[in-house]
């Protein structure tokens, strides 16, 4: 017997709840202080996915997250 298989990029839907300056997010709404997400940790696809945005998702929040980052550590 033999079995066609194909390989894929696979991820969970859902995820983390964040804001556009890409702060961890209580279920109230409230940002977690010095807490912040990028990437696939993110919630936004949670039905279908769109092809080849993830990567673009994950530059931009995970550029957004340093930049926030470092400010808040800033002294």
């Amino acid at each position: 017997m033999a079995y066609p298989v194909k390989t894929a990029v696979t991820f969970s839907f859902g995820g983390v709840r964040t804001d556009v300056r890409a702060r961890v997010l209580t279920p109230g709404g409230t940002p977690i202080p010095h807490l912040y997400a990028a990437g696939m940790t993110t919630g936004v696809w949670y039905q279908e996915y769109p092809g080849a945005l993830s990567v673009l998702r994950c530059v931009v929040f995970g550029r957004i997250a340093g930049r926030e980052a470092a400010q808040a550590a800033r002294p």
